[in-house]
């Protein structure tokens, strides 16, 4: 699934093994994406893809391979610079990080998620993620 064989992406019902395509942010990224595109596969719902990865290890309690698989995301939403997708993993980062008892990394992620929520006009989850920060400071 992960690491040197390459991962798993669901096509519409099919599963393509992507392999030798190359890390995310590497320097033939475009060559990486219009391979992609040829055999209809979206960036967008890779970086979705690894999110749910990351949700499913986290609930497994697997939290360092739910980290690697968020940052993952992280960084594909980062390439395609969409931010909403970049704060949900801010926030999911903060989540791992609460269940380990960091606190500190926790907030600091959860405040970049804020800002960028700030930033896009979501005052639904600015509401939200305000009300987590101010509980997880009264912990």
């Amino acid at each position: 699934m992960c690491g040197d064989v390459g991962f798993w992406v669901n096509n519409g019902g099919w599963c393509v093994n992507v392999r030798g395509m190359g890390n995310v942010g590497k320097k033939n990224a475009s060559k990486n994406d219009e391979k992609l595109a040829k055999i209809g596969i979206n960036l967008k719902c890779v970086a979705a893809d690894y999110g749910n990865l990351g949700l499913n290890n986290m609930l497994r309690g697997d939290l360092q391979k739910a980290e690697e698989m968020y940052k993952k995301s992280l960084a594909i939403h980062k390439r395609l610079a969409n931010k909403e997708g970049i704060a949900v993993n801010f926030m999911n980062l903060g989540e791992v990080c609460k269940q380990r008892g960091d606190i500190e990394m926790t907030k600091g992620y959860w405040e970049k998620g804020l800002g960028l929520y700030n930033k896009i006009g979501m005052p639904h989850m600015v509401k939200k993620v305000e009300e987590l920060i101010r509980g997880i400071d009264t912990e």
